[in-house]
């Protein structure tokens, strides 16, 4: 290439061995393309086409008379030798012979090889421009570089979930952040009673988010589909958002088309329905039965509930209502009794004898209970002979020692020694107010805060030494 661009004289030498008269030059408009410099591997790969082409010829010429005459002689062709030769031929130690003219081709096979090199020429002209247009925006980039966007900043989030609903709608997006962190919770409004808090929806509450009271659904617990569902209210006072459930019996008693106010029946019992305005479902409003049964009685009395075993005791609940509390077998055995008057309960299918005590109960008030006796050993009994009422004793048991004070069961019963706390033992002689001294602390003598429990084994005052 670089000889044909010094030497436009050996181009034209060129040009005259292809055996091309300056009018056929003219005529393909070849003059013009040679004078730019042809290089010398465009000429060299051209005379490599022409003599494959004459190959060609020659052997398709061989077939001819062959098929002519089947015993003329064939002359041996080896497909690719002139190939290589020409190769050798152009190898840097073995410059090609220009002296001799290469073999003329038909101007029509000449006129294409030469199309083809020039369509070739095209596509690398093609490529430079595109390479050209990329560097050209390469530089316009780094002289005039992109201004960066404009920063915005983002507004703080709510701190608790009732704020970042404040303005919204029930079950709309929303999210909010911790006090102490910036972990950001993001969730719907649920509805709240009269407010609404942000909180991540459950599965069974995404499957109703687009549906209406009663409509059927379908929730996934991981893989496994949970169906045969429906949309009903969460809750009746907290979370009032529709959750895919089965619904209630007390629900099933008002399903549409019944209104808030109209009767139901719920296991037995007439009510009305009942909903609460915030909910798109209603239940089934019945009086509770446990209400029911304290009726026109007053605190304390006794009263009767299917599922109570040995009945029960009205209380109050609420400010104005009262209703049956369950109470024990021992209360039972002192229905309708006084102070230390006898009684029996069983354990076990075990007779137990007893005497009633007076007790105060926080829910239904004053009320009598079997106290279980105590079996009364005689060097306990022995022990207290000559003694009153709260007087300090020892008595042996199992061969130890027991330090105690004197009391007693019933007052018909007498006295015996039981084995008390050493906190009563140290105040058993002294006043109320007096210092007092265990092994464990120093102290003061009081009266230990016994209300509502009534006397302790006859003892109306159970004195101990306590801490200052």
């Amino acid at each position: 290439m670089l000889f044909c661009l010094c030497c436009p004289s050996a181009a034209l030498t060129l040009d005259n061995h292809l055996g091309l008269s300056k009018d056929e030059l003219e005529e393909l408009a070849l003059t013009e393309s040679m004078e730019d410099g042809d290089t010398l591997e465009a000429y060299l790969e051209q005379e490599e086409n022409l003599a494959q082409q004459d190959e060609d010829l020659a052997q398709l010429e061989e077939e001819d008379t062959e098929a002519q005459d089947p015993k003329a002689p064939r002359r041996k062709t080896r497909k690719g030798g002139a190939r290589r030769r020409r190769r050798r031929s152009m190898s840097p130690g073995n410059p090609p012979d220009l002296s001799k003219p290469p073999v003329k081709l038909p101007i029509s096979k000449r006129v294409k090889n030469l199309e083809k090199s020039n369509q070739r020429l095209t596509n690398q002209v093609k490529n430079l421009k595109s390479t050209v247009k990329i560097l050209v925006a390469a530089v316009d980039e780094l002289e005039n570089p992109p201004s960066p966007p404009p920063t915005t900043t983002a507004e703080p989030l709510p701190s608790d979930s009732r704020s970042a609903c404040r303005g919204k709608k029930s079950m709309e997006e929303c999210a909010w952040a911790y006090y102490s962190s910036s972990r950001k919770i993001e969730g719907l409004c649920h509805p709240m009673g009269t407010t609404l808090s942000c909180r991540k929806p459950s599965a069974n509450t995404k499957a109703c988010l687009d549906k209406d009271a009663w409509d059927n659904c379908t929730y996934y617990v991981g893989t496994r589909p949970v169906a045969n569902q429906t949309c009903m209210a969460y809750g009746y006072n907290n979370n009032t958002a529709l959750a895919c459930r089965q619904p209630r019996s007390t629900e099933l008693a008002c399903k549409p088309p019944k209104a808030h106010g109209d009767t139901c029946t719920w296991s037995g019992l007439k009510g009305k329905c009942y909903g609460s305005g915030k909910t798109p479902t209603m239940y089934c409003k019945t009086p509770n039965p446990q209400e029911v049964a304290c009726d026109g009685k007053n605190m304390s009395d006794t009263c009767t509930y299917k599922h109570y075993k040995y009945g029960g005791r009205c209380g109050k609940v609420g400010a104005n209502k009262l209703r049956c509390y369950a109470v024990g077998q021992s209360t039972k055995a002192c229905d309708d009794k006084k102070a230390d008057d006898d009684c029996h309960y069983s354990i076990r299918d075990e007779k137990k004898n007893g005497v009633c005590k007076y007790r105060e109960s926080r829910l239904y008030g004053p009320y009598h209970y079997c106290h279980g006796l105590l079996p009364q050993k005689p060097n306990a009994t022995a022990a207290c002979n000559n003694k009153t009422l709260g007087d300090l004793c020892q008595y042996i048991d199992n061969k130890h020692n027991r330090s105690g004070g004197c009391v007693t069961q019933k007052k018909d019963l007498g006295m015996f020694c039981k084995h008390m706390s050493m906190f009563w033992i140290a105040c058993a002689d002294k006043k109320i107010g007096e210092s007092c001294e265990t092994k464990y602390n120093n102290g003061t003598c009081r009266i230990m805060n016994r209300a509502g429990q009534g006397d302790y084994y006859g003892l109306k005052d159970f004195i101990s030494c306590q801490r200052r």
